[in-house]
């Protein structure tokens, strides 16, 4: 199965490989970026590694695909986009996006973002892309809604991490506007 590749006229979205590693622990290990990521931190290099194996063994197995984000230019690795969760009988797919703090406020995740909204429900054949948004993210719920999604519920207290239990932002999007 070739994992599909995805460009933009500055980013190109493809596999994470063991070279990322490093990179992949810098972004996950990073205390800003992964504030509202909705997961723990990274802690070693190591772990960064197994998971760049595990995400090659979810996408083979159709649970995940997670791209690595980088700028066209010069390949720098700067994030991460994916879609969880889309092979099911209703057609939905769940979308996560991650970027080092240093490449905010230049819309490359709204950009990343777009191009896997577009795969999703041309290629995948999704009806249905959602996305959990911590409350206090207002730049995350304004990219989502910039992108066409609507909040739709609130789910209190649904997760728990390094910090207390949070509440998370339910938004969606569905197809007919692609």
């Amino acid at each position: 199965m070739t994992f599909p590749c995805l460009f933009s006229s500055r980013l190109s979205l493809r596999e994470h490989f063991a070279k990322d590693a490093n990179d992949y622990y810098y972004l996950l290990s990073n205390a800003e970026a992964i504030k509202y990521y909705g997961r723990n931190p990274i802690y070693n290099f190591l772990e960064a590694k197994v998971e760049i194996e595990t995400l090659h063994t979810k996408y083979i197995e159709s649970k995940l695909i997670k791209w690595a984000i980088t700028i066209n230019t010069n390949e720098i690795y700067i994030g991460s986009v994916g879609i969880k969760d889309y092979v099911n009988v209703h057609h939905r797919g769940t979308l996560s996006c991650i970027i080092l703090p240093k490449y905010w406020h230049y819309g490359y995740a709204s950009e990343a973002l777009n191009i896997v909204i577009e795969f999703a429900f041309k290629t995948l054949n999704l009806n249905r892309l959602q996305v959990y948004v911590d409350p206090v993210n207002i730049r995350a719920i304004t990219l989502f809604k910039n992108l066409g999604f609507n909040m739709e519920a609130i789910l209190r207290e649904y997760e728990l991490y390094l910090q207390p239990i949070i509440t998370q932002y339910f938004i969606d999007n569905k197809s007919e506007i692609w």
